[in-house]
């Protein structure tokens, strides 16, 4: 299954460098999510 997380609310790239998970995509804003679908 491919993941994508949004850097909006709660998570952001420093919170992201210290989870076990780590996301096929990062984005910045749910607006991008249609140039990588």
């Amino acid at each position: 299954m491919t993941t994508v997380l949004v850097t909006t609310g709660i998570t952001d790239r420093q919170r992201l460098e210290r989870s076990d998970v780590t996301p096929d995509f990062v984005i910045d804003s749910l607006a991008e999510l249609d140039g990588i679908l």
